[in-house]
């Protein structure tokens, strides 16, 4: 096996400090540790030459945890290098997976990369049913970011749906992909009574508006918002990072 992704996988299981960390007594400093500096590593990792011998080791592979950091380091490799096939890889894995950190860990690597037509997404399409809550946020968000039109499957969800958490993760997707259309379903959790939900919410809306090319005034007095809005100039200044195909 792969000597380069043997030493990886270790480090990212181990949280000892690396030497020359000053330890702090009562004090558990992750940012001093060996893990923290190898998942920093895997986050910069362009080496495509690794795929393979990664998907070998996953095909022998039974221990969660390894598994876990395996599909990491194949998610920042798909992601640097704009890998198609790589991602692929990952879409196909959720169907093989059963253990539902693992699932989280494929989900949530997806919405940072492209996914074209050509990728088939009914294994996130039947993880938004599942019965694991955070598999099933998780995978709304990895819908996102593909030439697939998800926005109206979103909206259905949202729509549908009395669960706090998914409706909390559904507007966090709608953020990303949501037009004109989603405000809808998006508004009237402007008065949720959850205050977390119902921040999300304000923001969801400003952002979707401010797509949509709605004045600071109209989105100001929409969403009772002061004016000038701090969070309105926020989003504007992060609107590029906040939008994604879908």
């Amino acid at each position: 096996m792969n000597i380069t992704i043997l030493n990886l996988i270790s480090r990212m299981s181990d949280n000892a400090y690396r030497p020359g960390q000053l330890v702090v007594d009562g004090v558990f400093e992750s940012d001093k540790t060996v893990y923290a500096e190898a998942y920093e590593e895997v986050r910069h990792l362009n080496r495509g030459d690794l795929l393979d011998d990664l998907y070998s080791y996953l095909d022998v592979e039974s221990d969660c945890t390894k598994r876990q950091h395996a599909y990491f380091i194949i998610g920042n490799i798909a992601k640097n290098l704009k890998d198609l096939d790589a991602t692929k890889y990952l879409v196909k894995a959720l169907v093989k997976e059963q253990e539902k950190n693992t699932l989280v860990t494929i989900l949530n690597l997806l919405p940072d990369l492209f996914k074209p037509l050509e990728i088939d997404l009914s294994p996130i399409y039947k993880l938004t049913s599942n019965r694991n809550w955070h598999v099933r946020c998780s995978s709304f968000a990895a819908l996102t970011n593909t030439e697939n039109k998800v926005e109206d499957f979103l909206i259905n969800k949202l729509r549908e749906t009395d669960n706090k958490d998914d409706i909390k993760y559904l507007l966090y997707a709608i953020q990303n992909v949501g037009t004109k259309k989603s405000l809808a379903v998006v508004e009237p959790h402007l008065k949720n009574r959850t205050p977390s939900i119902k921040s999300t919410a304000h923001t969801v809306a400003a952002l979707i508006m401010i797509r949509e090319g709605f004045s600071d005034i109209d989105i100001s007095k929409k969403l009772k918002l002061p004016t000038p809005s701090i969070l309105i100039q926020t989003l504007k200044e992060r609107v590029s990072l906040l939008t994604k195909p879908g």
